[in-house]
């Protein structure tokens, strides 16, 4: 169907107010789109309200061909409901923007909020669309959900490339939040809240939880966290080890009673030493790996093939967990 591109808006469950779209991946399409053309990879919707349509997934090119001038083109128009628009935008952020702490937290928020919503429209189970009955085995889960969503439906709801961590992890900050508005002014300081803009300025969700756990251990103010984060990043400081030299500084007498970090070895050394041991073991398999139908003795070829299943094993959930 041809569409023009001014009557194209964003994926309501996208915001792209608080997640912009990266420069450096629209210049990319706008060179391949002058280089080879214009290929459908766009999915749209249309809108009930003014007569346009909205964007599943696609964002970037949208944003491209824009920048192009280009005013119409031929995509696939589709009439999708909420919740599939919903898990479209949850896949395309994972991809977007590589599982960092912002997409995770974008994601899990927009779901939880449209569950709830969804869940709070419905009287029974049975009068839920087939989207949100399948969430729940029977009306008694059902009726928990609405009593507020929780990790698990979330889960559920977003599939299997989503991990329990992710939405824990997300879930945390947004009760956060909720705890911090409740909160009476005078206290917004001091009931340990992080503030979201420093945690989501982390480029991976594990660097983001230790710094969450560095602020609450060494109870940095939340108006002081922005600046740490960029002080981390900007060094490529020990997350701990400079909220503690911060708090050092800022809060001395409390610091008194904090015993400082250990300090650990450097993580890329740690994992350069894997990689040159892989190569090594790598290198012996193949020395070996003719010679492995002549083992001699039952107990070494039973040690053998366990060691390497264990290895396979461990190797299949860090590859997995990436």
């Amino acid at each position: 169907m041809k569409v023009l591109l001014r009557n194209i808006e964003p994926n309501p469950f996208r915001n792209l107010k608080h997640y912009k779209i990266q420069k450096a991946r629209v210049q990319a399409l706008k060179n391949s789109i002058n280089e080879t053309g214009w290929w459908d990879n766009i999915l749209l919707r249309p809108s009930s309200q003014n007569g346009n349509f909205q964007l599943a997934y696609g964002h970037h090119r949208w944003k491209a061909l824009k920048e192009l001038n280009i005013k119409e083109i031929d995509v696939a128009v589709k009439d999708l409901d909420d919740a599939t628009m919903l898990k479209i935008m949850a896949n395309e952020n994972m991809q977007d923007w590589k599982a960092s702490p912002a997409a995770i937290n974008e994601t899990v928020f927009e779901v939880k909020r449209f569950l709830d919503a969804e869940l709070a429209k419905c009287e029974s189970w049975e009068s839920t669309n087939i989207n949100i009955r399948s969430l729940f085995v029977d009306e008694r889960g059902f009726r928990r959900a609405k009593a507020g969503v929780g990790k698990a439906t979330i889960l559920k709801f977003l599939g299997h490339n989503w991990k329990q961590w992710m939405v824990q992890d997300a879930l945390d900050v947004l009760r956060e939040q909720e705890k911090e508005k409740e909160a009476p002014p005078e206290k917004k300081e001091t009931i340990g809240t992080i503030d979201r803009k420093a945690y989501e300025s982390f480029d991976t969700q594990s660097r983001a939880r230790k710094f969450k756990q560095a602020v609450r251990k060494y109870n940095i103010p939340k108006s002081q966290q922005a600046g740490l984060a960029k002080k981390i990043q900007r060094q490529e400081s020990g997350i701990e080890e400079a909220a503690y030299h911060h708090a050092k500084i800022t809060q001395p007498k409390k610091t008194q009673k904090i015993l400082p970090p250990k300090v650990l070895p450097s993580l890329d050394k740690f994992i350069d030493d894997i990689c040159d041991s892989i190569q090594t073991l790598e290198g012996q398999l193949i020395k070996v790996m003719d010679s492995i139908p002549y083992i001699e003795s039952a107990a070494t070829e039973t040690r053998f093939f366990g060691g390497l299943n264990s290895l396979m094993k461990t190797i299949t959930k860090i590859m997995q967990e990436k």
